[in-house]
């Protein structure tokens, strides 16, 4: 697990190098152990580099900090990299890495799994060191292109290949690990986060329709990011640029999640046996080992699974402090973690937080994740301050959700006939509506989103982006629409949690590994029609913006998965009501933080101001309070953008 950075210059080579370690070592987090660079002059000559500090590890190398011998040459290429030494921690896993034979340079970050596997079809006996690394590397030269789809793992990577003068750039099928990309007419930079782009293009324009986008889904469905020309690339695709700069995106592999399948018998199916194997093949490390551990079946199985095979584990949950007068017991996970750990005889960590930890953690926090998303994640940041102090690897049972059916109070549209995509949009529609945002957005801020959207309509980029993830238009049929929402929850939510997780775990230099995405589990359970995960029957589920409250929903989620799970998990468990990773902090916000919520969103901590009118916005939210409508999301979203124009100085209103 690694960050890396890398600039190509189409024409006027003039990579600053004095800005090269500034930027490297705004990555430091996801790699503190190594450090590597190569630079590529406009005669094709290559230099290689590391930091001072890690100079004798690398004793053929020289340090960046010998800045002299640079300044007075035009550089073309820049590979940076930053190293956490998981697989093969010698110096033969250093990046970036160059084939002698071929010439061509990779910086990747991420985990391959089967690639002891892949070693052994690429048949040479020629490999210099263990590490996973090489085998991409090596892969690519034997297979070319090809060599994405036999990947099973988690990455990001950069390939230069003088051969054919290309750049490849590619992510994977889930879009675990993060990748950034800014290209103008002169230059291409690729970026495992945004940080080391904001400091080599300076003066970056903030992209309204974007932020108005993360205002409607309270994430960004799009691959587009608050900084305009800044892009992160959809998972499962990659990219070929050429040394011109023309550009072409692939797309490599996708969810496609069958709506009926009367041949397929779904007993030949062993969803433990294949959520087994995936958990042996990410565990082969000498490494200690923990796993996020909650009161959800999801990584109660896969803490009970790695007990067995590897014996020694650490868990670790996320509490609060009880208030009997709030009646906020419902969500505190602490006595069914406990309970399981006992079973499990594993070293269980609980981190206890309080209500203002939501504010003493939320500039760290939103600097650590670049851009707001999703939900409330002050409890994961938290947590991981704990793991990281721990262990090096922690598994999490992100992905379960998607791929087997937890959500079911969002499918409760799964039967409508008419109007399907514009009903579920209405239903994402988790922050503002578009009657709120014309009264509460400041009127300049307003008008630039309709200049960049070239409607009159504020709506109508949210809508085409939301509409673009339904490709099957046979809305007539709630089985295909059930479908429809599967996949769009892994194309939008998914995404956004993983981005989320993968900064805040890798914020602690914390490699966090995810079973559920194993691309053989995935692919099997994806040809499981739909239904059949789940029992059409009346339930009563949570209400994600009321989480205190409880719905009836006409489906049961993750029935299939629920049964199979007996296996390892006792009735106790597995009845147990899904709440997702949730805190009382709307009681928090009513209570013990509402002076703290004052001074944040509308006080002398509130740079809101830039973008909404505060009187009109104080309105819209009391309103709400009156209709006994909740604000937790709204006021979480809004905390997390105040924070983010702060982190943001340099940037003040939309101008």
């Amino acid at each position: 697990m690694c960050g890396f950075f890398f600039q190509f210059c189409f024409k006027n080579n003039n990579i600053d190098v004095k800005k090269i370690k500034n930027a490297n070592d705004l990555l430091i987090h996801r790699g503190p152990d190594h450090s590597g660079y190569v630079l590529i002059d406009d005669k094709n000559k290559l230099f290689s580099f590391t930091d001072e500090k890690y100079k004798s590890l690398h004793s053929k190398i020289d340090s960046i900090e010998e800045e002299s011998k640079l300044l007075n040459k035009r550089f073309k290429i820049l590979f940076s990299h930053r190293r956490l030494s998981i697989v093969d921690k010698s110096i033969n896993g250093h990046q970036p890495m160059i084939d002698k034979n071929t010439g061509v340079i990779l910086v990747y970050n991420g985990e391959i799994y089967n690639y002891k596997y892949l070693k052994d079809q690429i048949g040479d006996n020629n490999f210099t060191g263990e590490s996973d690394t090489e085998v991409v590397l090596r892969s690519y030269i034997k297979w070319g292109y090809k060599f994405i789809n036999k990947l099973n793992g988690m990455f990001s990577f950069v390939i230069w290949d003088p051969r054919t003068k290309k750049i490849l750039v590619g992510r994977d099928r889930y879009g675990i690990k993060p990748l950034y990309y800014y290209q103008d007419h002169e230059t291409l930079i690729v970026s495992s986060e945004i940080k080391p782009i904001k400091l080599i293009k300076e003066n970056l324009k903030i992209s309204c329709k974007t932020i108005d986008e993360y205002f409607t889904f309270q994430n960004i469905f799009s691959d587009n990011t608050f900084y305009e020309k800044i892009n992160e690339l959809a998972p499962g695709n990659f990219l070929i640029i050429d040394n011109n700069g023309f550009k072409r995106r692939n797309k490599y592999w996708d969810f496609h999640f069958e709506s009926f399948n009367s041949v397929l018998n779904i007993n030949k199916i062993d969803i433990i046996d294949l959520l087994t194997k995936s958990i042996e093949l990410q565990s082969d490390t000498t490494e200690r080992i923990g796993c996020h551990l909650s009161a959800g079946i999801d990584s109660s199985l896969i803490a009970s699974i790695l007990a067995e095979k590897k014996g020694s584990l650490s868990t670790f949950t996320a509490g609060f402090e009880e208030n009997k007068n709030l009646k906020t017991d419902f969500f505190n996970e602490i006595k069914y973690s406990e309970r399981l750990s006992r079973k499990l005889k594993s070293k269980h960590f609980n981190v206890i937080i309080k209500p203002e930890d939501i504010f003493k953690s939320l500039d760290n926090l939103i600097h650590c994740i670049e851009l707001p998303r999703m939900g409330q994640s002050y409890p994961n940041y938290l947590l991981n301050n704990l793991v990281g102090k721990k262990v090096r690897i922690v598994y999490s049972g992100l992905g379960s959700d998607e791929l087997f059916g937890g959500y079911p109070w969002r499918y409760r549209n799964y039967d409508i006939r008419k109007n399907f995509v514009e009903t579920l949009y209405s239903s994402w529609q988790r922050i503002f509506s578009k009657e709120e945002k014309k009264e509460i957005y400041q009127p300049s801020f307003y008008k630039k989103i309709l200049n960049d959207v070239n409607s009159n309509n504020i709506d109508e980029n949210s809508l085409h982006i939301f509409k673009g993830f339904f490709k099957n238009n046979d809305f007539k049929n709630k089985y295909v629409n059930l479908s429809n929402i599967m996949y769009f929850e892994c194309k939008t939510f998914l995404k956004g949690v993983l981005s989320l997780e993968d900064k805040i775990s890798m914020s602690k230099s914390i490699e966090m590994r995810l079973p559920y995405l194993d691309n053989d589990l995935v692919d099997n359970v994806c040809k499981i029609p739909t239904l059949q995960k789940l029992d059409p029957k009346y339930i009563k589920y949570l209400d994600e913006n009321r989480i205190d409250k409880k719905r009836k929903v006409k489906l049961e989620g993750k029935f299939l998965f629920k049964n199979v799970s007996k296996k390892y998990l006792d009735n106790y468990t597995l009845m147990l009501n899904k709440q997702g990773f949730s805190f009382p902090d709307e009681s928090w916000f009513e209570n013990e933080c509402q002076k703290l919520l004052e001074k944040n969103l509308y006080g002398e901590d509130s740079e809101l101001h830039h973008f909404f009118q505060l009187d009109k916005l104080r309105n819209v939210l009391d309103e709400r309070k009156i209709k006994n409508k909740s604000n937790r999301l709204t006021i979480w979203s809004l905390l997390s953008f105040n924070s983010w124009i702060k982190n943001n100085n340099e940037i003040r209103g939309i101008s």
